[in-house]
Parts: structure tokens; sequence; C-alpha cells
């Protein structure tokens, strides 16, 4: 039982140490992705209204 214990903690542990900086990444790239998205129709409005 504590084989088992120690290997699925010791899989758990990989996990969210991984997972932590995926959600950070996915997280920036969704701010960077709405700013350009923002910006873009800034832009485009911009354009329409000049």
């Amino acid at each position: 039982m504590k084989g088992n214990d120690q290997s699925f903690s010791f899989q758990n542990v990989p996990n969210t140490v991984l997972v932590s900086p995926v959600k950070e990444i996915s997280l920036l790239v969704n701010k960077k992705i709405k700013m350009y998205y923002i910006l873009q129709t800034l832009s485009s409005s911009e354009t329409v209204v000049n």
C-alpha cells in the first residue's frame, strides 16, 4: 500500500507543477489575444469613423 501511495503522489506532483505554468501561459496568451483583438477593433472603428 505504501508503495502505491508513493507512486500515486509522485505522479500527482509533476502534474501540479506542469499545470500551473500552462495555466499562466494560456492566461497570458488569452490576454494578448484580447488586447490584439481590442486594438484591431479600435483601429477598424477609427478607420470607419474617419
